[in-house]
């Protein structure tokens, strides 16, 4: 082929123009070193229709690379235009050919010969005619030929060329484009045509005068340098970190520190020179020396070319293991964790402490850069970050495995608030749960309470309604039988003797319903302990008679619930009743025994002693066990050797009795202790 023929001999040509990738141009061969899907170089004219096209193409990964043609309306992104695209795809190492209008419709492909090896040259050849496509591919540089064609009526008749990657870099050499009246019929490859003019014909001009058969001499880009770069990943390799070095790439950040990044990785450009003011997503060519601390490779006194101004390169969405591994060091990323300690300012940097697993890393930027956003973060919040990934000591302190700088306000996402399971809102939600259960329980004991009230009340009324009723009636008949048996004749002693027993018996009647009436009433619990009433309710039963009371009491005496100490009186005062009546005792002895759990009754006698050969238990008796029983208690009553009688009566407390226990326990060691001092 002749020399002239290669579009790109000599630079860029004006007007064409690049959608998305990051090219750039050395030694007549065009590269683009992105992985982005699909990335285009787009020139010619929309006019253009039967024409040979065809370039040396290389891919630089796994992906596909090809030739674009016909094309109109391009944009940016995949499959962003109206137009045909044959290439070489790595996936399924085929040749393929089909049309894109904004969405793909791939026609039959055909395998291709020794497969698509990433880093090989391969001649790729697209011919128009009419709604006749012919394409065809050959490995270089005499490798075998695939071929495929395809026609349709309602064909794109016209449009511009272009270069295409996706998902892999690629290069191009050798690229040309000539009408099919400048080709030879019949030819397979671009090397074998020949031109019938004067010169071929090549696209450095986009004006459709170049298909009348003049020639034109494309001019190079002006500001395209044609010394050779190294790719940013190899720069470590380098013998001498004093040696210097070129690269190309896009710019993902200016201040206050130049990062370029390339397909292959990022580099911080430090003491540099440049003409014009950089920004975001230009296109530069960097010529410095290197300095390689702690792994990290920087380029110093550099001089910075700016090629042509693109778009922003999209972040790289990493984990936060990748980012910690350094091979990301430089790089524009994305990653996502966990605030954990809010905003932290300081010599006009703002950052922030994240965690995402067991990964901790930090996020810093200069304070005038997040401004307020930076003060919207709470504790625990969700955030995504973008910014360049640091590695090196200088950035991370020596306490996190790589940190993130923000260049911009939006690259700060919050994605979420914290979650309300913090520490501070379950201690919250425990003592709101305390708090119920012990408003719930003191309910319940007011109810209880409450129950317990109504039926002291309901007590009290009978024993009134017994005093001013009953009790009177029985002292009226006493009155009565007195009177009468003064005024019986001294002749009639058998009527004497009945009439003393009819009021023996009235007296006896009158001393129970006095007792009975005692008990009834609430006073006698609320205001004295259960020893007390105990003992008062026994003097009242033994006035005038000769039985003797011992009471003990054992343990910290203390307040008990109204229930168990109206239980354990009654059990008391029916054993104590039992004891006037039925033992002919001399003496009685009250035992009220305080424990930590449980308090303990017992009243014993020296009667006549209690015979359990007995077939059945009298009413009292059955009435005092069912009492213990009500409250889980345990009742016995036995005899004690020959004569006397023992009855027990035990019941257990309620739990929050125990912490009493142990407060008033702890209340009398202290003043023992301080008694004896």
């Amino acid at each position: 082929m002749p020399k002239n023929a290669n579009i790109f001999a000599v630079g860029i040509p004006h007007g064409w123009k690049s959608l998305g990738g990051t090219w750039s141009f050395h030694g007549g061969t065009v590269e683009n070193t992105s992985d982005e899907r699909g990335a285009k170089l787009i020139g010619g004219s929309t006019e253009w229709q039967d024409y040979t096209f065809s370039a040396d193409v290389q891919l630089l990964g796994q992906g596909d690379a090809g030739l674009v043609a016909r094309s109109i309306n391009e944009e940016e992104g995949v499959d962003a235009y109206d137009g045909y695209y044959l290439g070489l795809r790595t996936v399924d190492n085929r040749l393929i050919l089909g049309r894109s209008n904004f969405a793909w419709l791939e026609f039959p492909t055909v395998p291709m010969p020794g497969g698509v090896q990433p880093f090989r040259w391969y001649r790729l050849i697209m011919r128009f005619s009419g709604c006749s496509i012919q394409g065809s591919s050959q490995a270089l540089p005499d490798g075998p030929i695939a071929t495929l064609s395809h026609e349709n009526p309602n064909c794109q008749r016209s449009g511009r060329i272009g270069l295409r990657s996706y998902a892999s870099g690629g290069r191009w050499r050798n690229v040309s484009v000539l009408p099919n009246s400048l080709v030879t019929r019949g030819s397979n490859t671009a090397s074998s045509a020949q031109v019938e003019s004067s010169g071929p014909i090549i696209a450095g001009d986009l004006s459709t005068d170049a298909w009348a058969g003049k020639q034109i001499t494309p001019q190079p880009h002006t500001s395209v340098r044609t010394s050779p770069t190294t790719p940013i990943d190899q720069l470590r390799w380098i013998t001498s970190g004093s040696d210097e070095a070129s690269i190309r790439g896009t710019v993902i950040a200016s201040d206050p520190t130049l990062f370029v990044q390339d397909a292959t990785g990022g580099v911080a450009i430090e003491s540099f020179s440049v003409p014009s003011p950089l920004k975001v997503g230009d296109e530069v060519e960097v010529t410095g020396h290197l300095a390689i601390i702690d792994q990290t490779v920087t380029i110093r006194s550099a001089e910075v070319t700016t090629l042509w101004p693109g778009n922003p390169l999209p972040p790289l969405a990493i984990s936060v293991a990748q980012a910690a591994s350094g091979r990301y060091d430089s790089r524009y990323v994305e990653v996502e964790g966990f605030d954990v300690g809010g905003p932290e300012k300081s010599m006009g940097v703002a950052s922030l402490t994240m965690v995402n697993g067991f990964q901790t890393f930090r996020v810093f930027s200069p304070d005038s850069v997040l401004g307020d956003a930076v003060n919207l973060v709470r504790p625990g919040s969700k955030l995504r970050v973008r910014g360049v990934c640091r590695n090196d000591l200088k950035t991370t302190k020596g306490q996190f495995p790589f940190a993130v700088s923000i260049t911009s306000a939006d690259d700060l996402v919050i994605l979420a608030g914290p979650s309300w399971w913090s520490p501070v809102h379950i201690l919250l939600l425990f003592c709101g749960l305390i708090t119920a259960v012990a408003g719930v329980y003191a309910l319940r004991l007011r109810i209880r309470h409450a129950k317990l009230q109504a039926i002291m009340d309901e007590r009290e009324r009978l024993a009134h309604e017994m005093h001013d009723t009953l009790a009177q009636s029985i002292a009226g008949i006493g009155y009565q039988l007195s009177a009468v048996r003064k005024n019986l004749p001294e002749n009639a002693p058998k009527l004497q003797r009945q009439l003393n027993v009819a009021t023996e018996m009235v007296r006896h009647i009158h001393d129970e319903a006095r007792r009975n009436i005692a008990t009834l009433r609430p006073e006698s619990l609320q205001n004295v302990s259960l020893s007390a009433a105990l003992e008062s309710s026994a003097e009242r039963m033994v006035d005038g008679g000769a039985i003797q009371l011992l009471t003990h009491v054992t343990g910290v005496e203390r307040e008990l619930p109204l229930r168990v100490k109206d239980t354990l009186f009654r059990i008391g005062h029916e054993a104590l009743a039992n004891c006037v009546r039925h033992a002919r005792a001399s003496t009685v002895g009250i035992h009220v025994g305080y424990g930590t759990s449980s308090i303990l009754l017992q009243i014993e006698d020296d009667g006549i002693g209690y015979r359990e050969d007995l077939p059945s238990r009298g009413f009292g008796v059955i009435g005092m066990e069912k009492r213990a029983r009500s409250l889980s208690g345990h009742f016995s009553i036995e005899a004690t050797g020959e004569k006397g009688t023992r009855v027990r009566a035990s019941i257990p407390l309620p739990r929050r009795q125990l912490w009493l226990v142990t407060s008033m326990r702890r209340r009398f060691a202290k003043g023992s202790i301080d008694g004896d001092a």
